[in-house]
Order: structure tokens, then sequence, then C-alpha cells
């Protein structure tokens, strides 16, 4: 049987795991089907940095600081697709997860 103090280290690797929010197949999906077209291809027409660079880059940021990039682009070369703040966090687990070796 598992005791109070057992159950609570297994609780906080979980939280630690899972992360603030956002959803990894989600956020893979939405990266797919919109940010793959110039990310994740060697040969795209406009040169981009794939999802693994990208997954390095956002180590450090906030969550709040990678929402603004998202919300608001940079540059005039990536669009912005008004995704959700769901949507958001999804992409924003999807590239943390990468970062920590999950599959792009």
């Amino acid at each position: 049987m598992i005791g109070l103090a057992g159950l609570m280290s297994v609780t906080a690797a979980l939280l630690l795991v899972a992360g603030d929010g956002g959803d990894y197949r989600r956020g893979r999906d939405f990266a797919e089907r919109y940010c793959k077209t110039c990310h994740g291809r060697p040969d795209a027409d406009v040169p981009a940095p794939d999802f693994g660079v990208i997954a390095r880059r956002v180590q450090g940021r906030s969550d709040d600081e990678l929402r603004q990039v998202l919300h608001n682009p940079p540059h005039q070369r990536m669009p912005n697709y008004n995704q959700s703040n769901e949507e958001s966090d999804d992409l924003i687990r999807y590239l943390r997860d990468v970062a920590r070796g999950y599959p792009p």
C-alpha cells in the first residue's frame, strides 16, 4: 500500500510532466496543420527554423511571453492565425514537450 508521502511524490511528478496547461497532441496537430508549411520542412520556400530549434528557443521564456509571440508575430512572414488562448497553450505545451525529448 502506498503511503501519503508516496502518493504526494507521484502527484508532484505527474504535475511536473503535465506542466501548467495545454495538450501535447492538440498542439502537435495545430503545428502540423498551420506551422509545418514553413517550420519543419528543409525545402520550404520561406526559411524558418524547424520545431526542434524553436523548442530549444522557448526554454527560459514564460508562457505569457510565448503567447505574445503567437498572438502578435514578430515579423510579417509569420501569419497570425487568430488562435484561441487554448490553442496557444496547446502549441506551447507541444514545443515544451519537444524540448524535453518528445517527438516533433
